[in-house]
């Protein structure tokens, strides 16, 4: 078998009764289920089929590109279902026999190294759509590199685990010096530069059989080595003892015009051994730990400049630890002259934006109240909040200025409510502005932990002349998307709130920024 795959799953689907009520069905898929699938290079499917129902349940599985020496990871990727609604099953339903098909897509579940097996006892659910959901308990899954027919080292999901890491710094330990280290590329010259104070939090088990954590300071005369390669850097801290190996590695976007590129870290590494000098009392002693963090994005910032942190930025390495940045300066790319470049700071430091080129003394405009009505006719978003853009532009004097748009707070406000995801579109005139920010949120196995949060903000809008005073392009019509972002975050069923300014840049072309902001976008009762 090239997969495996062990669960107790559960169906349950919404329909439309004949008296006009809707009613959820749940449907087990039976052990027995017929089993069919493909595995081709970097994807593999499983597919569940079982009557009554027409059954077809398929899961799709793939597995990233690996960039030596780091690991390949597989994930679920893609769910899909399809049926018809047999009247035995699908009681009193207003159309029997209809045929559905239901799909989530761009999802990432089970994730776990390529020849290791995905474990999780507690449920997982994930939405198909708003007509039903999906259901696994006791999960084991293997989609790639099965040997000899069984499974695999498992990696066992977060849910499953009965323990929590310890605080960040606990009283008493204190952060160490900062380093200020470099890498030198082929050519002798300084191509990558961080400067940081770092620690790391590490459990072990001890020979009394309880769990600790370890604190450990990266020293600031840690030994360094790298590389810079194109899209890729990456630097190495070495200290001892424990054999301590922690390895940052950096990636940069393809620029996509007007946009520039960006940089980011993705891959965080750390390789140690259990000294039981550090490891105070392990059952271990002298223990290889390997741990790895991937498919993050932390210090982000343009290609040519700096990013900034002086707060404390904390990156779980699994389930086994974290490591803690403070008082950040790094730059991946583009070093000239062994120096850091102008500075990205991050929002947690930001006590200045923009600067506008509109009179001294510009007001923030009137709160707005808006709301999105959903398909029942009931509010389904609720949004509070002053917000107001900060737009660069080209003159016909070949200069850049700044033009500061105010969202009215009588804004046509409208939207969708859809499942996990919700959106508030704002539009305005004069300038054809178009002001669109997209929530989604968690479905996590316990819904009581579902968190929501601001994925992406997209503005269109028209160079009025009457707004970009002396513009080179008026009437131009201009598109700008940030996304991957999480703000106003908070736990679905309530509300996010913050009086102070918040934010958001779109790439060098402006900002936008929110004040006195109240949002709601799921669960409004």
């Amino acid at each position: 078998p090239c997969l495996l795959a062990d669960s107790i799953i559960q169906l349950h689907l919404k329909y439309n009764a004949s008296n006009q009520q809707t009613k959820t069905a749940t449907v087990n898929v039976p052990s027995n289920a017929t089993t069919s699938g493909t595995c081709l290079g970097q994807f593999s499917s499983i597919d569940l089929s079982f009557e009554p129902g027409n059954f077809s349940l398929q899961l799709k599985f793939a597995r990233t590109i690996p960039l030596k020496p780091y690991p390949s990871k597989f994930f679920l990727g893609y769910i899909r279902l399809r049926y018809r609604e047999d009247p035995t099953i699908f009681i009193g339903t207003a159309t029997p026999d209809k045929d559905v098909d239901l799909v989530a897509n761009f999802i990432a579940l089970f994730v776990a190294f390529v020849g290791t097996s995905f474990r999780c006892n507690s449920e997982i659910v994930n939405p198909l759509g708003e007509m039903g959901q999906v259901s696994f308990r006791h999960t084991r899954v293997q989609p790639f590199a099965v040997q000899d027919g069984r499974f695999g080292n498992e990696s066992v999901c977060s849910e499953d685990a009965t323990t929590t890491l310890a605080p960040t710094t606990p009283t008493g330990t204190p952060f160490p010096a900062e380093g200020q280290w470099h890498v030198t590329g082929e050519d002798g010259k300084i191509c990558l530069l961080a400067d940081s104070i770092v620690q790391l939090q590490l459990r072990y088990n001890t020979s009394n059989q309880q769990t600790k954590t370890a604190t450990v300071n990266v020293p600031s005369n840690a030994t360094t080595s790298g590389t810079c390669l194109g899209q890729f850097s990456s630097i190495d801290l070495s200290f001892e003892p424990g054999n301590f190996s922690l390895q940052l590695k950096f990636a940069r976007t393809i620029p996509l015009k007007p946009y520039p590129s960006e940089f980011f870290l993705g891959y965080i590494r750390l390789r140690y051994r259990e000294d039981p000098t550090i490891f105070i009392g392990t059952a271990t002693p002298d223990k290889d730990v390997d741990l790895v963090a991937n498919f993050i994005a932390l210090f982000v910032a343009f290609v040519g400049t700096s990013f900034r942190c002086n707060s404390e930025i904390v990156n779980p390495l699994g389930e086994m630890g974290q490591v803690s940045f403070r008082h950040t300066r790094v730059q991946p790319f583009a070093v000239q002259d062994g120096r850091f470049g102008n500075e990205s700071v991050c929002s947690e430091d930001a006590t200045t934006t923009l600067a506008p080129t509109t009179p001294t003394g510009t007001p923030f405009p009137a709160e707005g109240q808006w709301h999105v009505t959903g398909e029942d006719g009931k509010i389904c978003l609720l949004a509070d909040s002053i917000v107001q853009l900060q737009l660069r532009y080209n003159t016909s004097n070949q200069q850049t200025k700044t033009a500061t748009v105010n969202v009215p707070s009588n804004a046509t406000a409208s939207g969708t409510c859809q499942g996990g995801f919700s959106s508030l579109d704002l539009s305005f005139e004069p300038g054809n502005f178009s002001l669109q920010l997209g929530f989604v949120r968690t479905f996590p196995a316990k819904p009581e932990f579902s968190v929501f949060f601001l994925q992406y903000i997209r503005l269109h809008y028209r160079e009025d002349p009457t707004i970009f005073i002396g513009t080179a392009n008026p009437n131009k019509d201009v598109d700008l998307v940030t996304d991957l972002i999480a703000l106003f975050s908070a736990s679905v069923g309530t509300s996010f709130s913050c009086n102070s300014e918040i934010v958001s840049p779109f790439q060098e072309m402006g900002q936008v920024s929110f004040r006195h902001t109240r949002v709601q976008p799921f669960a409004v009762q």
